[in-house]
């Protein structure tokens, strides 16, 4: 089998990792899997930092407000933009083309590029099943099961003594 590990970029109003947050969860995942399945890897990391070691992050006008105050904050898409996954997978699918993909986030809130990435991948990818884990269907399943995936794993995978592959980057 051969399986994309997709770390998507985020909305937020501020990123408090300046720098980068590695995708914990799926390299672990991408150890469990090559150790019990002997799958073929690969890692989509939005999030990865560019040269200056900096996450980039454009402003999507949009407004968050913040209780019934009129405060409010504006919203920001960090990582590599949505429109860069066509781009991005081109690179991998003459080559390599997968057939599961698994998503994950390092918090539960952070799902709207999720939803955005699914139809895209959906769209490049028609046969391929995808994923969800981590702390969005974790903790939001019912929610994460009104996307078009075929699984939402509704529990933190148990890694015991695994230890991340960096080799995928």
């Amino acid at each position: 089998d051969k399986v994309l590990l997709v770390n998507p970029p985020i909305q937020e109003i501020r990123y408090a990792w300046s720098k980068w947050n590695q995708p914990t969860d799926l390299l672990l995942l991408s150890t469990k899997l090559k150790k019990n399945t002997g799958c073929d890897i690969e890692l989509l990391d939005f999030m990865l930092p560019e040269d200056s070691g900096r996450v980039s992050f454009k402003n999507l006008n949009r407004e968050k407000k913040i209780g019934e105050k009129e405060f409010s904050m504006s919203y920001k898409i960090y990582g590599s933009a949505v429109n860069e996954v066509t781009a991005n997978l081109s690179k991998i699918i003459p080559n390599w083309k997968p057939n599961h993909i698994v998503i994950s986030t390092l918090t539960s809130y952070w799902y709207e590029s999720i939803i955005t990435i699914i139809p895209i991948f959906r769209t490049i990818l028609p046969d391929v099943e995808i994923s969800l884990i981590g702390p969005y269907s974790v903790i939001e399943t019912e929610h994460a099961k009104k996307l078009r995936v075929n699984y939402v794993v509704n529990e933190f995978i148990p890694f015991d003594y695994e230890i991340p592959d960096y080799n995928v980057y």
